[in-house]
């Protein structure tokens, strides 16, 4: 699925950097301050979207997060604190849904 939604974004002409797990996400984050908006299941290698939105805010960095699964969205809402940043979108996805999302989280950001 990561893969279908690199490719889905790069051919609307966003640029994607694809990692494998909240280790690695954590680490891209640290290094690249440029990240827009960050996609990630909630079940992923290392815990979930949920631990890795928690350890980001705790660290000050307020990058959108566009939360992705095949769970309902109901019971995983009870799991997100009140973070307009933070989104929930269900699987299965078309593209215009997952843009609208990316959009959604994006228009949480102060304007500058």
């Amino acid at each position: 699925m990561r893969r279908v939604t690199e490719r889905a974004l790069q051919r609307i002409g966003h640029h994607v950097v694809s990692v494998s797990g909240i280790a690695a996400a954590k680490s891209h984050l640290e290094s690249d301050a440029g990240v827009q908006v960050i996609i990630s299941d909630v079940i992923m290698p290392g815990g979930t979207g949920f631990d890795l939105v928690r350890d980001l805010r705790q660290n000050g960095n307020q990058t959108p997060v566009l939360l992705v699964s095949g769970f309902t969205l109901d019971a995983l809402a009870e799991d997100l604190e009140a973070d307009a940043s933070v989104a929930l979108l269900a699987k299965p996805w078309d593209l215009p849904s997952l843009v609208a999302g990316i959009e959604q989280v994006r228009s949480s950001l102060p304007r500058a």
